[in-house]
């Protein structure tokens, strides 16, 4: 009993160690710098986890409490990210601490720099950034010091996703786009405003630029109701993209293991894709051809099984048989013997008479 104690207090023991180092490893600690650009913008690049939304906090002027930001933009696949701000549009003080959240993951503190307040056109619409450069999955935000912003045109929804909201721009590019160019064209409902335009460059940031995938076998041989499985060899995850004929064979996918189950009689053809881009900015895919047979019928042959004869003694005369026959000779052979004994007694008491 006390030692399956001592081994429940250690299995906890090394539960909460394997929490703890999970818990550590999952997130680093985000670095934070800043810099100004010109006037009042000011450039802010992060380090951090991967794919992970970024917030800004800071003490607005006239305020002695923290105040954070919405989420500027989100980190790519190497963990960085990048943005100008507007110091008058977020109300940011020159010289002020500022630091950054990742995860839940708070940076170190750095000063926001001093800047110069230089509109003279009192009507421009002034944009933090007029290029952004973007990863597949990577989101980015455009700040103005104007509000009531809507967007007014994007040439190339397929790759860029964008929406305004008072005065910020939001810029996303989905894990599924493409690579290539958008225009974005962003306004003011305010009266005598000009637009102001966007250029965003959607780039990959799939780790695998000559991604690929090949199986363990691409002919297979099956009867009905036989399975297989193949297993396949690439880059990243895979999806089942097609099955010419899902009557003569199905398929199913487990991890880099492709199930294949004949069906019915005849021939199909099964297509593996990778998840991930090739360099062709598309998904490498194999084909595995299955043929199906009738399974043959086997039938089964029986043989008969000859008994073998019983021996039996009796006084010494042996007795051989295996059938009603062999039982009536024995019958009689017994009843003879019988017989004869008692002729012997019999003549021999009157012999001694």
């Amino acid at each position: 009993m006390k030692t399956l104690q001592k081994l429940s207090v250690i299995m906890a023991v090394v539960v909460m160690v394997s929490v703890f180092v999970v818990n550590f490893a999952s997130a680093i600690t985000p670095s934070l710098s800043v810099h100004t650009i010109n006037n009042d913008w000011v450039r802010v690049t992060v380090q951090a986890d991967s794919y992970a939304p970024v917030y800004l906090y800071y003490m607005p002027s006239g305020s002695g409490s923290w105040t954070s930001t919405n989420s500027i933009g989100t980190t790519d696949a190497n963990g960085y990210f990048s943005t100008t701000l507007s110091s008058n549009g977020y109300n940011i003080p020159a010289g002020t601490n500022v630091y950054a959240m990742v995860n839940n993951q708070q940076s170190s503190y750095v000063n926001w720099p001093y800047y110069t307040n230089n509109y003279n056109n009192s009507t421009a619409l002034n944009l933090s950034r007029n290029n952004v450069q973007l990863s597949q999955g990577q989101t980015v935000t455009v700040t103005s010091t104007r509000g009531s912003l809507y967007i007014s045109s994007n040439t190339n929804t397929n790759i860029v996703n964008a929406y305004a909201n008072g005065s910020v721009v939001t810029l996303s590019a989905p894990n599924y786009s493409q690579q290539g160019s958008a225009t974005v064209t962003v306004c003011s409902s305010n009266n005598n405003t000009p637009c102001a335009t966007i250029y965003v460059d959607v780039q990959s940031s799939h780790p695998y630029n000559n991604s690929w995938v090949n199986v363990s076998q691409t002919n297979i041989s099956l009867n009905t109701g036989q399975s297989q499985t193949v297993t396949l060899h690439g880059s990243g995850s895979y999806y089942l993209s097609n099955s010419s004929n899902s009557y003569v064979a199905s398929a199913s996918l487990n991890g880099n293991e492709l199930n294949i189950r004949a069906q019915n009689p005849g021939n199909a053809v099964i297509t593996v894709c990778s998840s991930v881009y090739n360099s062709n900015n598309s998904n490498p895919c194999v084909s595995v051809n299955v043929s199906v047979q009738t399974a043959s019928v086997v039938t089964p042959i029986y043989v008969p099984v000859q008994q073998e004869p019983t021996t039996v003694y009796l006084n010494q005369v042996p007795y051989t048989g295996s059938s009603t026959t062999n039982i009536a000779l024995f019958m009689t052979a017994l009843a003879a013997w019988t017989g004869g004994l008692a002729y012997f007694l019999v003549r021999r008491k009157a012999l001694k008479a």
